[in-house]
């Protein structure tokens, strides 16, 4: 997919082009002369290595094998709504290979004839992967149902839009959707906004896309919403430490300012911090040493006696 939302749905509105929007066959939109590429399913895409929503103005040099092949083509098919197949190289193959493609001279917009080319052999991607490629290259609100009005997806600007919930259960989306399935595509106004439902995809692969254009109101409190920053947990704006650019001088260290603020504060008396006693302390109760104890006490040793020395006589 190129271009921006009102691109896409230029294109998605055209009911054979929207039937190869969600197909695993390659597929692509070249203008009528074959010299300018228009559009692309994701299959298509993935093989010319384009992400969705890619803005080409002229991606292709004069050279570029496909580009050639396309105008050459376009030469060849010059009736609208005139099919033919043809064997072009690359288009999905593999290096040096060569794809089927059925191609296809189809009237578009405002006049103009595109040709459409959409390969026979299928890509191997999952459902879920072509259509979210489909709905994110958009950058409006868009939501994803199944013919049962089931939610299949949506894309991130829906995932961020507060009244995705309100368009979802709006009766009128209902009545829009019913519409869509039948004619394939359906426009009206819902509480949240002007809405466009394109019908997509074919079999059991058929889905329908509600695109959305909110409404001023609804846009402004998205805004809002969006912008709104919460402060951070466990801080304060109004106390918030500004930078201080007078003289250091003049002010004294935080930190001692804090050492003197401790120093000044006495501490606790024991008796003001120890609980008393009697709440913490059982009953004194007399317990006699039994006699094992008693035979392991050791009794300290008696000091010795002064020596006596013999008495003499000296005559």
């Amino acid at each position: 997919m190129i271009g921006d939302a009102a691109q896409h749905l230029k294109y998605l509105r055209i009911s054979r082009i929207a039937e190869y929007a969600l197909s695993p066959m390659p597929a692509w939109l070249w203008s009528g002369d074959g010299e300018r590429l228009l559009w692309f399913n994701a299959a298509g895409g993935r093989a010319f290595g384009l992400r969705p929503g890619a803005l080409l103005s002229d991606p292709f040099k004069p050279a570029d094998p496909h580009r050639r092949q396309a105008m050459q083509v376009a030469r060849r098919i010059t009736a609208i709504n005139e099919m033919r197949l043809e064997r072009l190289r690359g288009f999905g193959a593999a290096l040096g290979g060569l794809s089927t493609l059925a191609c296809t001279r189809l009237p578009i917009v405002d006049g103009e004839a595109g040709l459409l080319l959409a390969s026979t052999q299928a890509a191997a991607l999952p459902f879920e992967h072509r259509l979210h490629r489909l709905i994110d290259a958009i950058d409006l609100p868009v939501i994803a149902f199944a013919p049962d009005h089931h939610v299949a997806g949506q894309n991130a600007a829906a995932a961020a839009w507060p009244f995705t919930p309100e368009l979802q259960a709006d009766p009128a989306l209902l009545f829009l959707t019913g519409n869509a399935l039948d004619t394939g595509h359906a426009r009206g106004e819902l509480a949240t906004g002007q809405a466009e439902i394109l019908r997509v995809g074919a079999g059991a692969e058929m889905t329908l896309i509600a695109v959305v254009v909110p409404n001023p109101a609804c846009a402004a409190a998205s805004d809002v919403a969006t912008h709104i920053e919460s402060p951070a947990v466990g801080t304060i704006p109004e106390l918030a430490i500004q930078p201080d650019h007078s003289e250091p001088a003049d002010l004294e260290p935080a930190q001692s300012i804090i050492a003197s603020r401790q120093f000044e504060t006495e501490p606790p008396s024991p008796k003001e911090t120890e609980p008393p006693m009697s709440a913490f302390e059982p009953p004194a109760t007399s317990v006699e040493p039994s006699p094992a104890a008693t035979d392991r006490t050791v009794t300290p040793l008696a000091a010795p006696a002064p020596r006596k020395m013999p008495l003499r006589f000296t005559w």
